[in-house]
């Protein structure tokens, strides 16, 4: 069984930095910018990772029914070599923490979910849940305090859900006058035959390749967390230690990992005297060792 632990040794990612690279041109660093990074590691190190209500929260279907409200924070299981592609949108500071951090304080993987009418008995049965506990019947057959409770339960549950694709978006259609004139067409080319022996894997599972992992706020956690600002801001703070707690840095590239090993409070967080030193590196020698 040893064989398999590199699963369990695997470290989840938090990765930090989209409002820096939406304010670089074409994700271009300068050293403004690579202090604006240096700055959020040193912001984390300090008070922890931020747990908020997302700007765009999941949901499914029109959100009625369920919706993620809750302050969150997530990680990815995507290794470091694999992460490329996933920092374009979350941006290029990542916190590396060992599965069992993430565990300890309620986190788990994220359930992902088709979001389906048809052919989807596990939607459904979160979708009739919830209908159920906003319904009158639900007041009639549990007090008031029972019913909060459970309500409460579910809740904390539906917001490990989350859509396996985007949404599409409405098709739009354009009005009668501002259809183009019906070009004349010849004669049309046959279709093309479709190839019995080609695999059809289906299309791009936008969410599921980022195989997310999540911790939810809960008072029953309260002990982990700290009180933020609120919005715009965090709503609470999820502390760590490094060494202990914090494993792995990623920076966007060696002029940052530069910058940051010359802050002496960045250095001392990251080498502490009585626990194992944080590794850190940049995206840069991501894959060239």
């Amino acid at each position: 069984m040893t064989a398999y632990n590199s699963i369990h040794r695997q470290q989840l990612f938090h990765w930090i930095g989209t409002h820096i690279d939406r304010n670089a041109e074409h994700r271009r660093l300068d050293d403004t910018s690579r202090q604006e990074y240096v700055n959020c590691l040193k912001g984390a190190l300090r008070k922890g990772l931020w747990v908020k209500s997302p700007r765009e929260p999941d949901q499914l279907g029109d959100g009625s029914l369920i919706k993620v409200h809750r302050p969150i924070t997530c990680f990815t299981e995507w290794s470091l070599d694999q992460s490329l592609p996933h920092t374009t949108r979350y941006g290029r500071l990542g916190l590396g923490f060992p599965k069992k951090f993430v565990l300890s304080r309620g986190g788990q993987p994220v359930i992902y979910v088709r979001d389906s009418t048809k052919n989807d008995p596990y939607t459904t049965a979160l979708k009739t849940l919830a209908r159920f506990f906003q319904s009158d019947d639900a007041k009639k057959r549990m007090t008031p305090s029972k019913l909060r409770i459970l309500a409460q339960h579910f809740d904390y549950l539906s917001h490990f859900t989350k859509r396996i694709r985007r949404r599409s978006l409405p098709k739009v259609v354009p009005t009668k006058k501002a259809l183009p004139p019906v070009k004349a067409v010849g004669k049309r080319s046959a279709p093309k035959a479709i190839d019995p022996f080609i695999r059809r894997f289906g299309s791009t599972l936008h969410f599921l390749e980022e195989r997310e992992w999540r911790i939810v706020y809960d008072e029953t956690l309260d002990d982990f967390f700290s009180n933020g600002p609120g919005p715009p801001g965090p709503e609470y703070y999820l502390p760590f230690k490094p060494g202990l707690e914090l494993f792995t840095v990623v920076l966007p590239d060696n002029h940052t990992v530069s910058m940051a090993m010359h802050d002496t409070q960045v250095r001392k967080n990251l080498f502490p005297a009585d626990s194992p030193h944080v590794t850190i590196i940049s995206l840069q020698d991501v894959g060239t060792f």
